[in-house]
């Protein structure tokens, strides 16, 4: 689909995505890998953590839930972004109506994906962060 110096591809990228529900990083693991992208998945921030402090090559993209036990997806992206810079994020969640976003004045006010959500619409999301960095 996309051609030129700004082909977007996808095997270039690699994703962790971090929620407490099996059945979605399950489903996630399946959509995206589908289309090339390398993916690890951690079922809770303390893996997740561990995931990217061994991660080679680096993570490209973390998708984090926002509510999680322990440690919520915002004070993780803290910490990941803090120590891998070139790090981005996208938050997916199920309260999203009351959820005041990280820095919503940044540009990550908008890398938030309220589930459900649809493979087209986390392809999507993915794909459109992945191009902007």
């Amino acid at each position: 689909e996309t051609t030129g110096a700004g082909a977007h591809a996808p095997g270039q990228f690699k994703i962790l995505m971090v929620d407490d529900e099996e059945l979605l990083l399950n489903m996630g693991q399946v959509v995206l890998s589908g289309k090339g992208y390398r993916v690890e998945t951690a079922k809770n921030n303390r893996d997740a953590l561990q995931i990217l402090g061994q991660s080679r090559p680096p993570v490209d993209l973390v998708v984090a839930d926002l509510v999680m036990p322990t440690m919520s997806g915002e004070e993780l992206a803290h910490r990941l972004t803090d120590t891998h810079t070139n790090l981005s994020v996208l938050y997916i969640s199920g309260y999203s109506d009351g959820v005041m976003l990280p820095g919503e004045e940044s540009s990550d006010a908008k890398h938030l994906l309220a589930k459900p959500f649809s493979s087209t619409t986390l392809l999507k999301k993915v794909r459109e962060i992945l191009e902007s960095k």
